[in-house]
């Protein structure tokens, strides 16, 4: 699928010392390959604008549940949840540009 990137998810913390470089370590034991988020932009049409709106007002409840969706990279399932409110834009009379950041849950 053209038009996503993938950002991995940061597992360490930085903390300053007095002198010299920052101590590093890891936030937490557990940094799975999963844990990315991936930023998505899609062409819709007026009647997949329509179903997009219809899919996230109703089975998402607003973007508050995961979902199964396909890995872009390996066509897997994967479950996910969208990690921000969608942004439709128009970009003619008949097409409307959806962007959006999923996270892809362990």
């Amino acid at each position: 699928m053209p038009g996503y990137t993938n950002t991995l998810q940061t597992s360490m913390i930085e903390s300053q010392v007095g002198a010299g470089p920052a101590k590093v370590r890891p936030r937490f034991i557990y940094n799975s390959q999963w844990s990315i988020y991936t930023n998505c932009k899609m062409y819709l049409t007026a009647a997949q604008r329509a179903s997009f709106l219809n899919f996230w007002q109703n089975t998402l409840q607003n973007g508050f549940l995961s979902f199964d969706v396909a890995d872009p990279d390996t066509g897997n399932n994967v479950t996910a949840r969208m990690r921000a409110m969608p942004q439709l834009s128009p970009v003619s009379t008949t097409y409307w540009l959806l962007t959006y950041t999923l996270e892809i849950l362990p």
